[in-house]
């Protein structure tokens, strides 16, 4: 779904980076992990609009891969890393969502699993030749898996403020959503 609106915002985005200083575009990948880091740390302590904060942090992730193909800096390294990190920054959101007690673990562990087996397929599949553009064919894919578990916990915070919305269907939203994006990711 949101894989059709990546050209539209890369293009907007070379446009920008192309005017900006030169840094290594692997300094922004590396950086790109500190949002992640943040939302886990804030989820632990329950400070959920800081975390929700962080969590849009995460759009971060858009930003290297343009801006190294913007400078033309684009390197197979870069590329290895980038992907490397953001299965770092999927465990971090999605196990945060575990560790806060939001949602079980056993639904943390298998969407944790799911995603990790979609991007190893692709990958293996991109290594023996296949277009990556081919491999995307599933319903789901990370950009709709992270904006999904974004609206889940906007809704789980709004409702949160609510005790008696809180006990009713505050915990079992996430629970519901988690189930469904494991769903869509099988």
């Amino acid at each position: 779904m949101l894989k059709y609106l990546k050209p539209y915002t890369e293009a907007g985005l070379q446009k920008i980076f192309r005017n900006l200083p030169r840094i290594n575009p692997n300094i922004i990948t590396i950086a790109g992990l500190v949002p992640p880091a943040l939302f886990f740390y804030f989820m632990m302590h329950g400070r959920f609009g800081w975390a929700i904060v962080f969590y849009v942090g995460t759009l971060f992730d858009l930003i290297d891969g343009a801006y190294a193909r913007a400078t033309n800096q684009a390197t197979k390294f870069g590329a290895v890393l980038d992907a490397s990190l953001d299965r770092i920054s999927d465990a971090l959101i999605i196990s945060a969502f575990g560790f806060s007690g939001l949602v079980s673990w056993w639904l943390c562990i298998a969407l944790l699993t799911a995603s990790m087996t979609i991007s190893y397929i692709k990958a293996r599949g991109e290594a023996h030749g296949a277009d990556g553009k081919a491999l995307s064919i599933g319903p789901i894919e990370r950009s709709e898996r992270l904006a999904i578990m974004l609206i889940g916990l906007i809704i789980f915070a709004a409702l949160s403020s609510n005790e008696l919305a809180d006990k009713l269907i505050g915990l079992q939203i996430l629970h519901y959503i988690f189930i469904i994006l494991l769903t869509l990711s099988v």
